[in-house]
Parts: structure tokens; C-alpha cells; sequence
């Protein structure tokens, strides 16, 4: 019988919800630092905008790596081998601790490159100050992604919602406290939203371990019982799927860092309505990103059932239900482009940049939307390569150059009447990026549909 597929669209927004308030849970944890050091002063808004713009690549590449274990473990809950998993998970805990110790001392060694990019000392200042508190909270995030991993691979991602949500109520006490200062803790600014949130991820992980230990689903899995030492063999088999993720998510979010330094020197104004823009921006896009994360653990799953016909059915809900999130997100940002920036600072100068800027984040909303649900679908096949190599291309490749050559004028300006378009031209580079990763993913995807055998 074939699949309904109003059913399967059920069970892939069943599934991308409390997925969904996990990601916009830890955006607005971005959020909530970004208002906040954003209303101490612009200065430490920028800082906490540059420093970000370090640490959360590296982040997101460490946490793409780990995501490599979802469709290896999707895979074996569908064909019920519990035995594999358990040792996926193990090995897991310790590739998370090796790259949580290098996350660490990666952030705690970029004053150099600090003082080579950035010539406002204050700024620079901030930025090491605020990435030296935060640096202590990579190996808990890391050790955390396992967890959550496990957890969506049984399909359960509420408690994982639950866990990063109550880690956003902590982050907004502690941002106050160590931002301001209260009683005994002096006021830090945008260094404070460092400390926060290195507590605020290590809270995470002794929920999220409470959850795990105390559950009797994990039980059967003996995960705490033994520690077997590290095996090459099970650390190729995810890197080989992750490490593809991993580099596939750091092209795509570090073309806003580089962009974040290279507009660095436009004044701090210019620095801190770029960075509400991107938030605003990182805030839609966690909607399209849930439903590409959903149908990695739906497709993963279907094919470890070895059912084509109902993997078909989870990759035509995904790409429906992210077509219409990407015109909603169009007619918010149109809508709200002028009230929206409010949010974040009371400087008339940085709300008129934000925008200005918003517009290019209404142009990308669609291009954006079928890239991440195309990689979502393309990691439930584990195929990350070719994903891999379509974000480098697109945008390490057009992108960035581009939108470098129309913000400062190179080029455009000595063979035609363009002239440099500044912080605009960014973004329209960023535009023309997804809109080549879109294409690219789409074929990909096409290409992967076609091959299902229905018969």
C-alpha cells in the first residue's frame, strides 16, 4: 500500500517540532547575549558579534562531525541492532572529548589573529575576553551533542527540546548577572555573556546525562557500564559521514564570520547591525534546518527498513513543508524589516544598517530553505561528500568572492559602473552562494530520488 503522504508530513512536523524548539531554544540564547551586550553598549555588542564569529564555526563544524553518528544510529534503530549502536555511542564519547580539549584551546589562541584583523584595541580586547569565558563550555557542548544524538536517533527529540530550553531560562538570569553586575559579581559586559554560557552548557550536559541514565528505553544499550578504549575502525566509520557535515556546515556558517572580520573596521555601527541581521537571519533559518534535520533521522530510518516508497514519501513532505516556511519567513522579514532591529539596540545608526541588510535575508529565504532540506535528505543516505563539496563551491567559491568584489569595488569598479556597495555586497554574495547550493543540492537530491526502487 503506498504511504499517505499527509501521514508522513504529520510525522516529519511531529518530529521537527521539539526539534525546532531545540534549535530556536539556542538561538535565542544568541539572541537573548546579542540584546543584552547589545544594550550595555555597541561596543560590546561588536565584541561579542566578532567573537562569535569565531566560536560558533568552530562549534557548528565540531557539532557537524558528531551529527555523523544520527543516520548511523537512525540506521540501526530501524533494523532493531542494538549491539552496533551502543558501540557507535561509546566511541562517540570519546571523539567528543578530543575535539571539546582542541575547541578549548583553539579559542584561548586567537589574540594573534585578533590583533592582525582588528585595529580598535577595545574591540579586540572584548572580543579575546568574552571567546577566553566561553572556551571552557566547548567540551560540555560536545560531549552533549552524543547525547542528543542518541536521543533523535530514537526519535525523541522532546527531551532534548526540554533540556535546551531550560537552558535558555538559566542563560537569561546569568547574562543579567555577569553582564551587569550584581552583589558580589562586577559588571563585564559582553565578556559576561562568555561566562554565561559556559555555564549554561555545562548545565545542559548534567540534564541531558540525567536523562539518559535514568530513562529505561537506554537501558538495554549498557552505556555506562563499560568503557571500551578508543577503535580506529568505529572513529573512520563517523568521521567518514560526519567529518563531511561538519566541514559542509563550517563553509557555509564561516563565510558570515570572515564577513563579520572583514567588515570589522567599518565602525562599530556598521559591525553591529550586520550582526542583528545575521541573528535575525540564523532565527528563520532554524525552521528550515528542524524539517532537514528530521528527514536525515526519517530517511535514515526508511532506509534501514529497506522501504523506498516511504522514503520517497518523508523527501516530498520535507521539501513541502520548507517551501512553505521559506515564503512565510519572505513576508515576515518584509513586513517587520523596520520594527525588527528594535529589538536588539536603541541606536538609530545600527537599526537603519539591520534594515537595510534585512532585505538581503528576505531575497535568500527560499534558496535557503531547499539547500538544508536537500542536505538533510542527502544525510539520511549518508551521502555528505558531494553535500560537502556543493557548500564549498557555493559559497567559498561565489559567494564570498563576490560579494567581496562588489562590497569594496575590486574589479566591478574598473570594468563597469558599479561601485563598492559595502556591507550590501556581502550580502548579495551570500544570496548568489545559496541560490548555487539550492541548484546543486537539488539535482543531488533528484538524482537520489530516481535511484529509489519502488518495485
Amino acid at each position: 500500500m503506498k504511504p499517505s503522504l499527509t501521514a508522513e508530513t504529520k510525522q516529519v512536523l511531529t518530529l521537527s517540532l521539539p526539534i525546532l524548539g531545540t534549535q530556536l531554544a539556542q538561538t535565542a540564547n544568541g539572541l537573548v547575549d546579542t540584546i543584552m551586550a547589545g544594550h550595555a553598549s555597541a561596543l560590546d555588542l561588536a565584541g561579542v558579534a566578532v567573537g562569535s564569529s569565531f566560536w560558533v564555526p568552530l562549534y557548528l563544524f565540531m557539532a557537524g562531525v558528531l551529527l555523523g553518528i544520527t543516520p548511523i544510529l537512525s540506521k540501526f534503530f530501524g533494523q532493531n541492532k542494538l549491539a552496533p549502536m551502543q558501540v557507535y555511542i561509546h566511541q562517540g564519547f570519546w571523539m567528543a572529548t578530543l575535539m571539546g580539549v582542541a575547541s578549548f584551546t583553539l579559542l584561548r589562541s586567537t589574540e594573534p589573529i585578533l590583533q592582525l584583523m582588528i585595529t580598535d584595541l577595545a574591540l579586540a580586547n572584548v572580543t579575546q575576553g568574552y571567546l577566553n569565558a566561553l572556551s571552557w563550555g566547548m567540551p560540555a557542548m560536545s560531549l552533549y551533542m552524543v547525547l542528543r544524538c542518541l536521543s533523535e536517533s530514537f526519535q525523541k527529540a522532546k527531551p532534548v527540546f526540554v533540556t535546551s530550553l531550560l537552558g535558555l531560562m538559566i542563560n537569561i538570569p546569568l547574562n543579567y548577572i555577569f553582564i551587569y553586575g550584581y552583589g558580589p559579581v562586577p559588571a563585564m559586559g559582553g565578556v559576561g555573556c562568555g561566562w554565561a554560557t559556559t555555564v549554561v552548557m555545562w548545565c545542559m550536559l548534567l540534564l541531558m546525562l540525567g536523562h539518559v541514565v535514568l530513562n529505561p528505553r537506554y537501558q538495554p544499550l549498557k552505556i555506562f557500564t563499560q568503557w571500551p578504549s578508543p577503535e580506529r575502525h568505529t572513529f573512520l566509520s563517523i568521521l567518514r559521514v560526519g567529518f563531511p557535515i561538519g566541514l559542509a556546515i563550517f563553509f557555509e556558517i564561516s563565510i558570515f564570520a570572515v564577513i563579520a572580520l572583514l567588515i570589522a573596521d567599518f565602525g562599530s555601527e556598521i559591525v553591529a547591525g550586520h550582526q542583528i541581521a545575521q541573528n535575525f537571519s540564523s532565527l528563520l533559518f532554524m525552521f528550515p534546518l528542524s524539517v532537514g534535520l528530521a528527514l536525515t533521522i526519517r530517511v535514515g530510518y526508511f532506509q534501514g527498513k529497506q522501504d523506498p516508497m516511504r522514503t520517497k514519501t518523508a523527501i516530498q513532505s520535507g521539501m513541502i513543508i520548507n517551501l512553505f516556511l521559506a515564503f512565510s519567513s519572505i513576508s515576515i522579514v518584509l513586513l517587520g524589516r523596520h520594527w525588527i532591529p528594535q529589538w536588539y539596540s536603541d541606536e538609530t545608526a545600527v537599526t537603519q544598517v539591520a534594515s537595510g541588510l534585512l532585505l538581503w535575508v528576505a531575497f535568500y529565504q527560499l534558496s535557503d530553505a531547499i539547500q538544508v532540506a536537500g542536505q538533510g535528505i542527502l544525510r539520511g543516505f549518508k551521502d555528505t561528500k558531494m553535500p560537502m563539496r556543493i557548500t564549498l563551491l557555493s559559497y567559498w567559491c561565489v559567494g564570498l568572492p563576490l560579494g567581496h568584489c562588489l562590497a569594496t569595488g575590486v574589479f566591478f569598479s574598473s570594468v563597469t559602473s558599479i561601485s563598492a556597495l559595502g556591507p550590501h555586497g556581502y550580502w548579495l554574495g551570500i544570496c548568489a552562494g545559496l541560490t548555487t547550493a539550492a541548484l546543486l543540492m537539488s539535482i543531488r537530491v533528484a538524482s537520489a530520488y530516481r535511484n529509489l526502487k519502488t518495485d
